[in-house]
């Protein structure tokens, strides 16, 4: 059994789990939240490509410097991943820790939108790579279509009701 395409595998999981939170947290309202879920889908995809790779990540701090390192000079993924993860980063830590800071719908579906725009090559690379890996298991699970039709959704749509 190969320890590293099971990390893979687990890691991809909870991106898919993170990807359908958003959506379903972007949808009720809580716009906080679902960034957060959203940079946690990046970052679980990051994870699950580099454990796929059988790069073992050192520190979750390490994870931005490997992706360039192994991914994008390679080609599979865009040049500004690693400042756009940056970004995605910094938006959590604005919902997790500014408690005065208001993560409006608008800003929210922004970071969801660069949080898709990261993890549709990322689901390409890993959804290759397994099935070369591993190709008697069944595709590795995807939210991206929930999201990418929620995102469709006018934003004043997605606004929480106020209580009266």
């Amino acid at each position: 059994m190969d320890i590293s395409l099971d990390r893979a595998s687990a890691d991809w999981v909870v991106s898919a789990d993170e990807t359908a939170a958003c959506a379903l947290l972007l949808a009720g309202g809580m716009s906080r939240r679902a960034a957060v879920s959203a940079y946690y889908a990046v970052f679980h995809a990051a994870n699950a490509m580099l454990w796929a790779a059988g790069v073992e990540p050192s520190s979750r701090h390490s994870i931005a410097g490997l992706l360039s390192l192994h991914f994008v000079k390679t080609g599979p993924l865009p040049a500004d991943t690693a400042r756009n993860l940056a970004r995605l980063l910094a938006d959590r830590h604005t919902a997790d820790y500014d408690v005065l800071a208001v993560t409006d719908p608008a800003a929210a579906v922004e970071t969801i939108t660069l949080a898709a725009k990261l993890l549709r090559p990322m689901e390409k690379w890993f959804c290759q790579e397994m099935q070369v890996r591993r190709p008697l298991l069944a595709p590795p699970p995807s939210a991206l279509e929930s999201l990418d039709r929620l995102l469709s959704v006018s934003t004043c749509q997605r606004t929480r009701p106020t209580s009266p």
